[in-house]
């Protein structure tokens, strides 16, 4: 009999969890949070201000811990709309901030000068909803659920049929292509098609 799945728990899940009193099950739910923010949010930093870009996994944490001590994962409510688009909303008003402080230090008289044509600017008004943070956002989805997938066809003893399919998992395959597949595995497509059911 095949183990059941355990699914990465929703991100509302883990938003209830980094309130919760247990301090192991929010210590967990805010370390999951964080690792699977970071390579999106650090990427949006780098794109988008291009001035903060040599600090952007410093602004990332800097960020993550003012969410935390402020407790806005708090004020965040599925019935608001994606979650995505609350932490990019708060990214990008922490970066705004950010960088209108750094720019107030440049101003301080005991700083030196330097020209306006010295002094960046964002490239743009960040947008809420970036579609190159949703791009960026579904390939680390893609590549959390593959992983996931593997364990769990290993766990059942099927990482052979998982390895000779996970090209396909990315790409439409051709009927003859799972032909191909089903004759390497030395079954037949249908059958093939049963295994993979788990």
């Amino acid at each position: 009999m095949a183990k059941p799945i355990h699914f990465i728990p929703t991100q509302w899940t883990l938003v209830i969890n980094s309130a919760d009193n247990d301090t192991q099950v929010r210590k967990e739910a805010l370390g999951e949070l964080y690792n699977r923010y970071r390579p999106p949010l650090i990427g949006y930093i780098e794109r988008h201000w291009p001035s903060l870009r040599p600090d952007a996994h410093d602004l990332f944490h800097d960020f993550m811990l003012k969410m935390i001590d402020r407790n806005y994962l708090g004020q965040a409510s599925r019935d608001k709309g994606k979650f995505r688009s609350f932490l990019l909303t708060l990214v990008s008003r922490f970066l705004h901030d950010e960088w209108k402080r750094r720019q107030a230090e440049r101003r301080r008289p005991d700083f030196d000068h330097e020209p306006l044509e010295n002094l960046s600017t964002p490239a743009s008004e960040p947008r809420v909803e970036d579609e190159n943070f949703d791009y960026e956002w579904a390939i680390h989805v893609i590549k959390m659920v593959q992983l996931q997938l593997r364990d769990h066809y290993q766990g059942c003893d099927k990482i052979k049929t998982f390895d000779l399919l996970r090209p396909y998992l990315t790409t439409e395959a051709k009927a003859d292509d799972l032909e191909q597949a089903a004759t390497v595995q030395g079954t037949s497509s249908s059958a093939l098609r049963r295994n993979c059911i788990v």
